[in-house]
């Protein structure tokens, strides 16, 4: 059993049988102003500011099966690789012959390495590209 609870936009997926089962969408305030842990003391606090707290988080549980694969990440990731890239890395390093720590060690390399690319490559539109696009909002890259 997968329990998770997850604030703004970090997140993770699971992926069973080369198929994503959930991706954790990202929690925002509006778009680019995600949800996080912060302790503003109240002398700080003005007009605009956003307090979030561990009640705020989104709450997820799961069986898994053997062979599911969790990935958890970060916005560099989610900004820059559509979720169908992930997946189909993901088939890719689990055809290898590797097993345990370096399998698991190599998809993490991987998955940096292409989101890398995608965030220097600005002829590639990226998802953080297609929500600013959504927004109304110009913005080459992740």
């Amino acid at each position: 059993l997968l329990r998770a609870a997850n604030l703004g936009d970090s997140g993770f997926a699971i992926i069973r049988s080369n198929s994503p089962l959930y991706i954790q969408p990202p929690q925002t305030h509006y778009f680019n102003c995600p949800k996080q842990l912060s302790k503003i003391p109240e002398s700080m606090r003005g007009d605009g500011s956003i307090v979030d707290h561990p009640s705020d988080a989104d709450l997820y549980s799961v069986n898994l099966q053997g062979g599911d694969i969790v990935i958890a990440y970060t916005d560099g990731l989610s900004d820059n690789v559509f979720p169908n890239d992930v997946t189909a890395i993901t088939s890719l390093v689990m055809r290898s012959n590797l097993d345990g720590f370096a399998l698991a060690q190599t998809l993490a390399d991987r998955l940096v390495l292409y989101a890398t690319q995608c965030m220097w490559d600005k002829r590639r539109k990226s998802p953080f590209e297609q929500g600013c696009k959504a927004e109304g909002l110009y913005w080459r890259g992740g």
